[in-house]
């Protein structure tokens, strides 16, 4: 999705993690799609072939704690590209640390630092601040592109959030 992302809005926007299992009952668009039906997309849109993990997943604490370090160094779309890479390219699992890893790695994050993440409450503090707000500001899932105060969400809504912005 980072890649569909990055292809679709075309342009510079902040990118801020949350816990996206904290703002709501709803699936997250991809999660009600096929395996077969997401790599069809991938293909159609020109992304890196798709190699599913073992179980469908949305990132969980950790991941996102790294996602918020990430943030605070500059590095959110390195780290996040790289992240999703390993799950959605490489079929590993966000829920091993070593994927954690391997993402700060490839977005010149040191292991150390991924490392005292997971401790810091100042981290865990932000991430859930950033998801309070998401929530508050209407947002269901992810991804979500907020212009005005309008929230676009999910695959689909990154074409709906383009038209907006070029109209």
């Amino acid at each position: 999705m980072a890649e569909r992302i990055i292809h679709t809005l075309g342009r510079p926007a902040p990118w801020i993690p949350v816990l996206e299992s904290e703002l709501t009952d709803s699936p997250n668009q991809l999660a009600t799609l096929s395996f077969d039906q997401v790599a069809q997309r991938a293909v159609e849109r020109g992304l890196l072939p798709f190699k599913p993990p073992a179980a469908a997943q949305l990132p969980n604490r950790d991941a996102m704690l790294a996602a918020t370090y990430a943030q605070q160094a500059g590095k959110t779309v390195a780290w996040a590209l790289a992240a999703m890479r390993q799950c959605w390219c490489a079929g590993r699992d966000m829920a091993d640390r070593n994927t954690l890893f391997l993402a700060g790695a490839a977005s010149e994050i040191h292991p150390n630092a991924i490392e005292k993440i997971f401790t810091l409450k100042s981290l865990n503090a932000q991430l859930d601040a950033a998801t309070k707000s998401a929530s508050s500001a209407g947002v269901t899932h992810t991804p979500a592109v907020r212009i005005g105060r309008t929230v676009y969400f999910g695959d689909d809504g990154l074409d709906a959030a383009v038209e907006r912005m070029e109209a």
